[in-house]
């Protein structure tokens, strides 16, 4: 909301050349976090962002007035009536638009504030009635928008252009076709409301045609400039949001590995680094160029992505000489592996291990095919009925909930060894946790520290250590 003391000043003045102040001066504003946390300064922005110019840093203000005027409004945040604030944030409004703000170091240190807010002329919706006629139309014309087309347009677009030097014609045009999207984009928004949507240009999205025979020298190289820009390609990064992607990208690889190999005799990586290339190299890379699906040129977050996919985050068990040694999930209550319960069991383990596999690579399989997702609601639903039955099952074998852990425990790590343990910890993980609890009381979580504390670790901009917890307390 934008400050409210001022809105009050503006309808309580007494006379109407009286002009409201408010509680806070422009490039700042008021939020309840921030202030509880001392925070000096915030990046705000609003999704769907497109241009850099829709980031902007405020200053965290408060007082002894707006802490005595405010302390009550716990969530949201309350912006200055003396900038362009929300007009920056995608051309905001005070109806429930969601802001997302953070102190976050790196996020903060990236905002150019140089940068003026981008704005346009917008048309006005035709006035209509409220009715349930009206409402469901608006909706239906919400449904299939090009928002997320725009928004991923802006991004490949930002992509090829680091590409180029800021001083080049190309990083010119991306970078005014990027701004200029930040009006496609409200158009494609307001398009759910009735207005006319205005599509960008075709040629930003698809190559155009090159007539080799007839064209004049001068549109051959106007033509392959403008197909030079084209963003028709999602940069690589985005292959960890769509799975279709991905797959497109790893198919592509693995088909000119092999053409490289028949062709060459080498590896296709050996052939990027050779020096001396002949023709047909030469042109075998090109292809694999112009048909790869992505972007792989050096943008800023296809960097992070590969610097990622290169680190070492110990996600995994080190392998070691000694096997996980698994009986610490356990209690100290003997099971018989030779007897009929056990044996009962690991059928009943194998019979729904079996169903739960082809049910997940089954779910993945709609998924990456056929673009299939299922909400979270529907498949946890789905998943819980299952682990009902199994456990339903395994109760009527083995009643005593301790023993049926030990026993299930022991099943999965000695004939499962490599398969998911999701059964395991769906059943009896409350039973796995108390065992754990009983052989060790104490456990380490990270906890935010001072930047020069000896025993501080830095993460993301901040500082923690370890803090020994009672286990008992949490």
């Amino acid at each position: 909301m934008v400050d409210p003391y001022m809105l009050c000043e503006y309808i309580f003045r007494e006379n109407d050349d009286e002009i409201p102040k408010g509680l806070l001066k422009a490039g700042q504003l008021w939020q309840k976090r921030w202030v509880d946390k001392g925070a000096k300064e915030v990046s705000l922005m609003r999704s769907p962002l497109v241009s850099p110019h829709e980031n902007q840093i405020l200053e965290v203000y408060t007082d002894d007035k707006c802490n005595d005027w405010f302390s009550t409004i716990n969530s949201g945040v309350i912006l200055n009536g003396w900038d362009t604030t929300l007009m920056r944030a995608s051309d905001g409004d005070s109806d429930g638009d969601l802001l997302l703000t953070t102190d976050n170091l790196y996020l903060n240190q990236s905002v150019d504030r140089s940068l003026n807010p981008i704005t346009y002329e917008k048309s006005t919706v035709k006035e209509q009635s409220l009715t349930y006629n009206n409402l469901a139309k608006m909706d239906t014309k919400s449904f299939n928008t090009k928002i997320g087309f725009i928004t991923n347009l802006a991004t490949s677009f930002i992509c090829l252009r680091d590409t180029y030097q800021k001083d080049e014609k190309e990083y010119k045009e991306l970078t005014k076709r990027i701004n200029l999207l930040r009006f496609h984009q409200g158009s494609a928004i307001d398009a759910g409301k009735g207005n006319l949507y205005i599509a960008p240009p075709k040629h930003w999205s698809k190559k155009i045609k090159i007539n080799w025979d007839n064209d004049s020298e001068e549109d051959k190289k106007r033509k392959l400039y403008i197909n030079k820009l084209v963003g028709n390609k999602k940069s690589y990064f985005m292959c960890y949001i769509y799975s279709s992607l991905m797959k497109d990208y790893k198919q592509h690889k693995e088909t000119y590995k092999r053409i490289c190999r028949a062709m060459f005799g080498c590896r296709i990586e050996e052939l990027f680094k050779k020096k001396e290339k002949t023709k047909e190299e030469i042109k075998f890379i090109k292809s694999y160029y112009k048909y790869l699906p992505v972007l792989v040129n050096k943008s800023i977050m296809n960097e992070l992505v590969w610097y990622v996919e290169k680190a070492d985050f110990n996600l995994k068990f080190f392998k070691t000489d000694n096997d996980f040694d698994y009986t610490i999930l356990m209690n100290n209550t003997f099971i018989n592996t030779n007897s009929d319960i056990y044996n009962k069991l690991l059928n009943c383990l194998k019979k729904y291990h079996n169903i739960y596999e082809l049910n997940t690579h089954e779910r993945k399989t709609m998924e990456e095919d056929y673009g299939y997702l299922e909400d979270d609601d529907s498949r946890n639903n789905e998943y819980s009925i299952l682990f009902k039955e199994i456990e339903n099952e395994l109760f009527a074998i083995c009643s005593n909930k301790y023993e049926l852990c030990n026993y299930i425990v022991h099943i999965m790590y000695n004939h499962f060894i490599t398969k998911s343990k999701a059964i395991m910890w769906n059943i009896c993980g409350e039973e796995i946790v108390n065992n754990l609890k009983c052989k060790n009381n104490k456990a380490y979580f990270p906890i935010e520290t001072l930047e020069n504390d000896e025993n501080g670790k830095e993460y993301l901009g901040k500082y923690y250590k370890l803090q020994e917890v009672q286990i008992d307390s949490i």
